[in-house]
This record gives structure tokens, sequence and C-alpha cells, in this order.
């Protein structure tokens, strides 16, 4: 299992993903608001609410490994 931060460029977290690749859906929201988040092989991009611009303008992302 993995946690996926997603931050702004001021270091503020808005959102923190669980990510388990044998549940459905792979990824829940554990901190911030409720969306539905899917990640696209083909763009490389993690997408909320089908949007693939989450990371443009300033969104970083940071993956972790989850104590189990």
């Amino acid at each position: 299992m993995y946690t996926f931060k997603v931050y702004d460029l001021s270091a503020t977290l808005h959102w923190e993903l669980k990510y388990t690749s044998t549940s459905e859906p792979q990824f829940q929201t554990v901190f911030g608001s409720s969306h539905v988040w899917l990640w696209d092989f083909v763009s490389g991009s993690l997408l909320k609410d089908g949007d693939a611009n989450l990371i443009d303008g300033g969104w970083s992302i940071v993956i972790e490994k989850a104590d189990v």
C-alpha cells in the first residue's frame, strides 16, 4: 500500500490518498475533499475527477510506501 500526498506551491497538503492495487477504487481519499482519483498510464498523470491538469500549475505529489 502507498500514500500519495498532493501539495501546492506553498507546501500545504491538500489531499492524501491511499493507494491499494487490489482495491476498487484503487485510490481512496484519506485527507482533503473527496474526489474520484485515477492514474492515467498513457500520460503518466494523476487524474482528479477526470482532469489531467492536477499537477500543472504548481502541484507536487509525494509518493510514500505506507506502514502496514
